[in-house]
Order: structure tokens, then sequence, then C-alpha cells
């Protein structure tokens, strides 16, 4: 199974996970005419593609419309005390923007708040310290959440690996029971 995790904003990242291979993207930014930053939505598409093309089963090639990832798990922000209506509203397009380039490419997306899958994983608010984890977890690829402003990718990283676990399952006296 390969999972989608994304750590939405303009500092985010794109991770797939499917048991065995990790790979992770940032979001492109654009400058925009003053605004600050924004998505680049061309690019956005073409990592999502790339991800598809990495992900093919090996000697398959991608077809422009393949479904590659069953699930994506996008972290569902919200607004924080004390943030202004432009920041609110920033943040909003951003997280709309990437959950509309995902929905042409996942069959289910699914999205859990900061404290549901960070609880499970025992992480804390502190990103430094989910960028330690993901270095534990992913020991094979400590490369990518090398720099302390890599958090958003092991972020990305740790919720396509929550994802992951989260869908396994097991057949147990004709039940299924969920891992996690």
């Amino acid at each position: 199974m390969k999972v989608l995790g994304i750590d939405p904003g303009l500092k985010g990242a794109l991770a797939t996970w499917d048991g065995r291979r990790l790979h992770v993207a940032d979001v492109p930014i654009v400058k925009a005419r003053g605004r600050g930053n924004e998505i680049n939505l061309p690019a956005l598409a073409d990592i999502v593609r790339n991800l598809t093309i990495q992900h093919s089963e090996i000697g398959r090639l991608a077809k422009p419309y393949d479904e590659p990832f069953e699930i994506a798990y996008v972290e569902r922000n919200s607004v924080r005390p004390k943030e202004g209506i432009s920041s609110a509203q920033k943040n909003g397009l951003v997280a709309g923007m990437l959950l509309g380039c995902i929905a042409m490419c996942c069959r289910q997306i699914n999205r859990p708040t900061p404290t549901q899958w960070k609880k499970k994983l025992g992480l804390t608010k502190d990103k430094e310290y989910s960028r330690t984890k993901a270095i534990y977890i992913f020991p094979d690829y400590h490369g990518l959440f090398a720099r302390k402003k890599d958090h958003g990718r092991a972020e990305a990283a740790l919720l396509a690996f929550y994802g992951y676990t989260a869908s396994q399952t097991i057949l147990f006296d004709g039940r299924t029971r969920k891992h996690l």
C-alpha cells in the first residue's frame, strides 16, 4: 500500500511511504506579487506526477491518470489563537490548493488533527522532536532531515508512516482489526 503524507503550509512537504521506500519533496513556492509567497501549482503537479512514477510497479510506466496512492493523510490545521485574518485566509488557501491537487491522484483523503496523529506516534508539538523521531524511524533517509528547517519534511514522512501503519489490517477470528 502506498500512502501519501502531507504537512500543509508554505514550509510543508509531501512524503510517500510504502513500507520500504520513502520519497520526500518540499512544497514548491513562488514569489507572489506584493503578497509574499504562495504555492507553485504547476510545480506541485509535477511533484505529484514524479511521486507517481517513483512508486509505480517495476517494469510498468505510470499513466497520466493513474491513482498511485490508495490513501493520503493531510494534516488538518485550524485557525490559531491570535492569528490574523490574512494569515488564516492564506493558510486556508494553501490547504485548499494542496487538497485539490492531491484529490486527483488519491482514492481517499484522511484529515487527522495534529493531536490525533502525533499522540499515536508519541510526538509533541516540538518540531525538533519530530525531526529526531523521523531520523529514528527512517535511519536510511536521515539525510532528508539533516537541517533544522527540514521539520516539514519530517512531519510529512511521519504522517505517511502514521497513515501506512493505521491502514494496515489483520484478519483475526473473522474480524478486521486495525493497528495503531
